[in-house]
């Protein structure tokens, strides 16, 4: 089945023009089964849509599609809305900000409102002390973590306000990114992005921050509890997205620095065996060993690890089965990015007891 939905994703891209086999109803059902828990089932629509009537679903299914999408486009025009209505909320506050990922990354779509959303992420200036001070004057703090933490501005859409961007579990490698992202702050506060059906406008970073935040946005959640094919596209669509030769070796150079080369080796095999990404476009080169191993990482994990089965989602929201499953589940990870796997537990420990004396500090 992984196969075919290959083939469907590559015909929404351009990749390919059509269905390299007649599927059965069966295999419709478990395509479409796939394609809900990778989250593509709105990118995909149109590439269903161009299939010959040999090559298209049943009916049932093809319904089912649409509906999925038509609801995932009116979740995009109701983000896009809030994103422009907290961006201005923040800045009348006094922060520079951006919009990280998601209704940014939806821009360099060609179908913007057909890719699955999320919540909305926002990166403030100013520093945790600035920010949490803030919240705990407008709304509480709530879901306190070292890079952000949960902002209910709205019943219709999650905020999350971003201190940092991103984190590293190593020690030494974080205080680098963290500084690289010091250094980027008041630079990703001018670059606009316009939204579809004249809904406004947003800041976003530029596409040579994209690159290296995506990868680590990935790279979190992998080791985190996993991702989907989703996050794949959206780095497929930033890797398209023009940018001269000293951006891009900027930000190799900041992979080399941050230990991450093999994780974009790996993404990149993705890139070519998945999404037959012109390879002028890529990173590094693909590492094929590497590469099968996040390949087979994401189809049994799905979206943000939603779908694994290896994950005891039984005792979940409990502290001490979730710190142990997590442990777990980076085990498998050590022999290619042993840094991060072995500094996990001892960055969870430490964040636990900081979250908690964050919410309890006097201003």
């Amino acid at each position: 089945m992984e196969s075919l939905l290959y083939d469907i994703l590559r015909i929404a891209i351009g990749q390919q023009g059509s269905l390299s086999v007649e599927p059965t109803d069966e295999q419709w059902h478990e395509v479409f089964r796939i394609a809900v828990q990778q989250t593509l089932v709105g990118v995909l629509f149109p590439a269903v849509e161009r299939l010959s009537a040999e090559q298209r679903p049943p009916r049932e299914i093809l319904l089912k599609w649409y509906a999925l999408t038509e609801k995932i486009t009116q979740t995009n025009k109701v983000l896009n809305y809030r994103a422009v209505k907290t961006e201005a909320f923040f800045t009348k506050n006094g922060f520079n900000c951006c919009i990280l990922k998601g209704q940014g990354v939806a821009t360099y779509y060609p179908h913007p409102l057909l890719r699955t959303a999320g919540d909305i992420d926002i990166w403030l200036s100013g520093g945790h002390r600035r920010i949490h001070n803030f919240a705990r004057g407008r709304v509480g703090l709530h879901g306190v973590t070292y890079h952000h933490i949960h902002y209910p501005l709205y019943n219709d859409a999650e905020v999350e306000v971003h201190i940092t961007p991103g984190f590293l579990y190593a020690p030494c490698l974080n205080i680098r990114l963290q500084r690289y992202f010091k250094e980027q702050m008041d630079m990703q506060c001018f670059c606009r992005a316009k939204l579809p059906e004249g809904e406004g406008e947003i800041m976003v970073p530029d596409v040579e921050f994209n690159l290296l935040f995506l990868l680590l946005h990935m790279y979190k959640h992998l080791l985190g509890e996993g991702i989907g094919l989703r996050q794949m596209m959206d780095y497929y669509y930033a890797l398209q997205q023009p940018i001269d030769t000293a951006a891009r070796e900027r930000v190799l150079l900041r992979l080399k620095e941050f230990r991450m080369l093999r994780f974009a080796r790996a993404t990149m095999y993705v890139m070519r065996e998945v999404f037959y990404i012109d390879e002028r476009l890529m990173l590094v080169a693909p590492e094929e060993k590497a590469g099968k191993f996040l390949l087979d990482e994401i189809m049994q994990a799905g979206n943000f690890g939603k779908y694994d089965a290896r994950i005891d989602r039984k005792n979940y929201f409990r502290l001490f089965p979730r710190f142990w499953n997590s442990i777990r589940h980076n085990v498998r990870f050590i022999r290619y990015y042993p840094s991060e796997v072995l500094w996990n537990p001892f960055f969870r420990t430490w964040q636990y007891f900081w979250s908690r004396w964050v919410k309890v500090q006097i201003n």
